[in-house]
């Protein structure tokens, strides 16, 4: 399966939420935690949210619910709310 690397954003205010390891083709319909790397300048709420596997996937920015936490997967995932996001496919 093909693999590649998609900026996350948040629609409402632009900001950068985190680059995620998407494999295989079709849309974003889900981001698992151990695909998803946090930037290193993000606030560490952000970081802590993973590692805590919080509920709600959220913009650090203005707050917005990007996602849920599905408790029924198996490895865990966020399952995102369309149009919440932005993607943008990046090189690395």
């Amino acid at each position: 399966m093909p693999s590649r690397f998609l900026a996350i954003h948040c629609s409402k205010c632009d900001t950068f939420i985190a680059k995620y390891r998407k494999e295989g083709s079709g849309s974003l319909i889900r981001m698992y935690l151990e695909r998803i790397s946090a930037p290193e300048e993000s606030p560490t709420e952000f970081k802590n949210s993973l590692k805590e596997k919080s509920a709600r996937l959220s913009c650090y920015g203005c707050s917005q619910t990007l996602g849920k936490l599905n408790p029924k997967s198996s490895p865990a995932s966020y399952n995102l709310i369309k149009g919440a996001y932005r993607k943008k496919k990046i090189d690395d």
